[in-house]
């Protein structure tokens, strides 16, 4: 067993359970308010109330602009489209130990969804629309930071929490401030929700979604087929081509949609196709990278057909580094002197700890409730999580504030 804590921080620790009703109250509230990705009112207002939470902790409150996001519509051209102001709160930025904490205001469920407000199915679970990702995560940072500033060595700390609107839509806008915040700091926490039992995800693979757009050369099926040069049949050769690639260790590749064709008597000169890639390394992005702009390329040398591919892989892999397995060791320690066993595992899913990590932050990103059933209508939070996982993240801070800074 670690050392025993000293007083200030058992009576740190011992404030937080007496924040578990307001807790519970605070991410009903959040949860039963939508801040679908597309909905830029409700990510604005949930912005405020995040706002709201930490404004007396902080130095200063600053919303930062960010540049709009570029999609490719059904028609094949590239539209321009606005995202809410990011939040970043500092406090101490001049200390020698610098924390980076991060929390998507966003979320899955649109505006229009069926799935908007909490329901409570146990004493210990509740179900609603982002309890785990990421309401739940932005309570316990939020309250982790307040039980912070009541530790007597809080003051050797710089933090800086940033809370972006984008997340769920891969951190478009975003990923920019990301990297420069993650290059002012030592260590990163994300808040996103670890598994049920308490496990965090150790090293992530990489994640990249695609347009590939496909014009043709229309012409009647009927008298002049062979004028025609069909985009929507060579979409039908790139899903093919594509479905290819996962025969490859470590990379799968997923086509979600096609948008484009037309009436079935002319031959289609517009096809879309739209396609996620994973992948498990970053030897594995880059040779996916060649392969899609040669993919590109030799459809283009086609007579009539013209190719452009559209996307990037905006969460490159996050492996475990030595920098960042020591991270995780902290966070073991910590949770043993909780008596809470942290384990972790490797997992596919992306989040903006990989772009953290890529920036040269080691970062732990699953700091956040244990929960379940992301990105459905049966997503749930494990209440008793609330407190447990504010004492951890909070007593990460305070360990990292007891060392003796960097030369």
């Amino acid at each position: 067993m670690p050392p025993a804590l000293d007083a200030d921080t058992r009576d740190m620790l011992g404030g937080v359970a007496d924040r578990e009703s307001a807790m519970r109250d605070c991410l009903r509230r959040w949860s039963n308010h939508n801040s679908g990705s597309e909905n830029l009112t409700g990510v604005c207002r949930q912005r405020e109330l995040v706002a709201e939470a930490v404004a007396n902790l902080a130095d200063t409150v600053e919303l930062v602009a960010l540049p709009d996001r570029k999609v490719v519509k059904a028609d094949g051209e590239l539209e321009s489209i606005p995202v809410a102001e990011a939040l970043v709160v500092r406090k101490r930025p001049d200390r020698p130990h610098r924390v980076l904490l991060n929390g998507h205001l966003d979320t899955v469920f649109g505006i229009d969804s069926s799935f908007q407000t909490v329901r409570e199915v146990s004493a210990d679970r509740w179900v609603g629309p982002g309890v785990a990702d990421l309401k739940g995560g932005l309570v316990v940072l939020t309250e982790a930071l307040r039980a912070f500033e009541r530790h007597p060595m809080a003051s050797r700390v710089g933090w800086t929490a940033v809370f972006n609107p984008d997340e769920e839509l891969g951190s478009p806008s975003s990923t920019s401030l990301l990297h420069k915040l993650a290059s002012e700091h030592q260590i990163g926490l994300v808040f996103e929700p670890a598994l049920e039992d308490g496990r965090l995800a150790g090293a992530r693979g990489g994640s990249g979604s695609f347009d590939l757009v496909i014009r043709g050369r229309s012409a009647h099926v009927g008298r002049e087929f062979d004028q025609g040069r069909s985009a929507m049949h060579v979409a039908g050769e790139v899903v093919s081509l594509l479905a290819d690639f996962n025969k490859a260790d470590g990379v799968t590749v997923n086509v979600g949609r096609i948008d484009g064709g037309g009436p079935v008597n002319r031959v289609a000169d517009l096809a879309i196709v739209r396609f996620n890639v994973r992948v498990a390394t970053e030897e594995r992005r880059e040779a996916m990278e060649n392969d899609l702009r040669r993919l590109a390329f030799v459809l283009g040398r086609r007579d009539g057909i013209e190719a452009t591919m559209h996307g990037s892989f905006f969460s490159p892999p996050k492996p475990m580094t030595p920098e960042t397995t020591r991270l995780f060791e902290r966070v073991r320690t910590c949770g043993a002197h909780l008596d809470l066993e942290v384990h972790w595992r490797d997992t596919g899913g992306v989040c903006d700890g990989n772009k953290l990590q890529a920036a040269g932050l080691p970062t732990v990103d699953t700091m956040g409730v244990r929960g379940g059933g992301l990105h459905t209508d049966e997503e749930f939070v494990v209440l008793p999580s609330l407190v447990e996982r504010t004492r951890l993240a909070a007593l990460v801070l305070a360990s990292f504030a007891g060392e003796s800074p960097a030369p």
